[in-house]
């Protein structure tokens, strides 16, 4: 990269201290964690973006069947938690901390 070219940036006070600190502790310029986090951005904000919708909309579901369940249990009846629902929740944290560690690095 011989050639290099100046961007500005404007940002609420509360982010550049943000930005500032995490620089801080990640032992780098803030100049450096601006191009990261841009690169970044423009190689995986496509892919992450509908990972974290489709994820949401997961937990969505998965929020009301806990509200059906709820108000099973509250109706005096009973319900066991199966082994297919625990796995699938945990290959649900396991996609949600896969996606989360590639936004947040």
């Amino acid at each position: 990269m011989s050639d290099w070219k100046q961007i500005k940036v404007r940002m609420p006070e509360d982010y550049f201290i943000k930005a500032k600190l995490y620089a801080k502790d990640k032992k780098v310029f803030l100049s450096e964690l601006c191009r990261l986090s841009l690169y970044d951005y423009m190689h995986n904000g496509e892919h992450i973006g509908p990972q974290l919708n489709a994820i949401r909309r997961e937990l969505s579901a998965i929020g009301n069947n806990i509200n059906q369940i709820a108000r099973h249990l509250n109706s005096g009846q009973d319900a066991e938690l199966t082994d297919d629902i625990k796995d699938k929740l945990e290959d649900m944290r396991i996609d949600l901390k896969r996606v989360l560690k590639k936004t947040w690095h």
